[in-house]
């Protein structure tokens, strides 16, 4: 399907890459929590057992922040995304004709 509105194009990358990361993060996680608790909670004091929910937490965010980051750049050497994206984050205009 193609959109002739790179503005269009971008907002929907940036939504279906959103969903995406949410739905590989919840896989992840729970993956791992049952990992955890199937070979790791029975040999670990409970006490230590929030504190290891957070720290897979942030390895997940983690984990998935690089796994993208270096999807991007792989598309982007493949693609040209100028070509069918605007910048999430435009430059800004130079102010008084000074650069």
């Amino acid at each position: 399907m193609k959109f002739k509105s790179k503005r269009l194009n971008t907002i929907l990358l940036v939504f279906a890459a959103t969903v995406l990361n949410l739905v590989v993060m919840a896989v992840l996680y729970f993956g791992l929590v049952l990992l955890y608790g199937r070979f790791g909670a029975p040999y670990i004091p409970p006490e230590y057992g929030a504190p290891i929910l957070v720290g897979l937490f942030l390895f997940v965010a983690a984990l998935t922040y690089f796994g993208y980051y270096h999807l991007m750049r792989i598309l982007a050497q493949r693609y040209d995304m100028e070509r069918y994206f605007d910048p999430v984050f435009p430059k800004s205009k130079p102010r008084n004709g000074t650069q």
